[in-house]
């Protein structure tokens, strides 16, 4: 039975592990980890496996962050108990994944890391759908319905994932060799992405995806390929107005206008810097007066809020980590998706919920970083054979 096993391609056993980190949902992942050990650890061999000091690094200081945030924090979490099932999920993630992901050529793991978003994707479909033909009135912006929970839940972070997968989908149709049917395929999906974004009336969405598709422009401009792309944005903006009539008196038009960028988190984010200092042990509340929120939205200053200065000062360097790796790169255009997606995530982990919320935005942040940092060179610490 193990020689069958072996048979089949490890890659194929990744990919689908990383589409169920992609949907957060514990009871498929956590079997199919199993699975993986089986499969991909049966042949295991020290001397022919290479472990990484760049994701020994990563993985010391998320490990040490997240051990100081649950000894520090007081009742700080809003997760109603469950923060110890929280934070055994997140690093049993990213220790499994990023072992996985450490010693994988960058094009297996850009492949990987589209499956992730993949998973991410079809969950939120399928919650952001599943609220939208219940109740469109109710449920949209601010809020969702979550069938596999029964429960209600914040829409922001779902638009968000949205964004990111909205960028693996625009990437893949004007970066990669497609046939005609997977590029029908792929501007089916932003079609529904965009649609999706403009319910939940997510203005980070929009933002994201006009920084990210200037990015991959400003990497490799042609004419050829913006024509391309000009004509791609016609035909999906066409289908888009043609199905959604009235589309000038949408919410998230009318919030463009009326506020533009504003935002009372700038507000949360100026008494967070004056709050925290003053608890340097975690326990700063947000104050109610500015909204009725339990969060800064932020995921450093929301460490700080929970835990103190210790585990805010250690995801500041767990950010800063991946520089390493842009600082001794010059510009590739083979690693601009790894780039362009660490820069979305890390913009997004400024102005959402990630631990007590998204914690699959700092998931994949982990892994770009992972993948990034372990393809430069002096990176290896355990190697006794030469690999391919």
């Amino acid at each position: 039975m193990t020689v069958s096993f072996h048979k089949l391609k490890e890659e194929y056993f990744v990919y689908i592990l990383f589409f169920l980190f992609g949907m957060s949902y514990w009871r498929l992942y956590v079997p199919f980890i199993l699975i993986v050990f089986v499969i991909v650890f049966s042949d295991f061999k020290l001397e022919n496996k290479k472990v990484h000091f760049d994701f020994l690094l990563i993985a010391s200081i998320y490990i040490l962050m997240l051990v100081t945030l649950l000894l520090f924090n007081d009742h700080g979490f809003t997760l109603n108990g469950k923060e110890d099932r929280v934070i055994l999920q997140l690093i049993t993630v990213f220790i499994v994944g990023g072992f996985l992901i450490q010693s994988k050529s960058i094009a297996i793991n850009i492949k990987t890391i589209k499956f992730f978003l993949l998973g991410s994707f079809f969950i939120c479909s399928f919650v952001v759908l599943y609220s939208f033909f219940l109740n469109p009135v109710k449920y949209g912006h601010g809020c969702l319905l979550n069938p596999l929970t029964g429960k209600e839940v914040n829409s922001p972070s779902y638009s968000n994932l949205l964004a990111l997968s909205f960028i693996s989908f625009w990437h893949s149709l004007f970066y990669e060799q497609n046939k005609l049917i997977k590029k029908i395929l792929l501007i089916i999906l932003l079609i529904t992405t965009l649609s999706m974004a403009v319910f939940l009336v997510g203005r980070a969405f929009f933002m994201l995806i006009i920084i990210s598709i200037l990015f991959f422009l400003s990497l490799n401009i042609s004419l050829k390929r913006i024509i391309k792309i000009m004509l791609c944005i016609v035909i999906i903006s066409f289908i888009f107005i043609h199905f959604n009539t009235g589309v000038e008196h949408l919410a998230i038009f009318h919030k463009f206008k009326n506020n533009g960028l504003e935002s009372k988190r700038f507000d949360f984010y100026w008494q967070a810097l004056h709050d925290i200092p003053l608890h340097p042990f975690g326990m700063s509340k947000v104050d109610q007066s500015i909204e009725h929120i339990s969060w800064f939205h932020n995921i450093i200053l929301d460490t700080g809020r929970v835990g103190g200065l210790i585990p805010m000062f250690l995801s500041i360097i767990l950010l800063l980590l991946p520089l390493k790796a842009l600082l001794q790169r010059k510009r590739h255009l083979g690693k601009a998706f790894i780039v362009c997606m660490l820069l979305a995530t890390f913009l997004l982990m400024q102005q959402d919920v990630i631990i007590e919320g998204d914690g699959q935005s700092l998931s994949l942040f982990l892994f770009l970083s992972t993948a990034l940092l372990c393809s430069l060179p002096n990176s290896l610490i355990t190697s006794r054979n030469k690999t391919t």
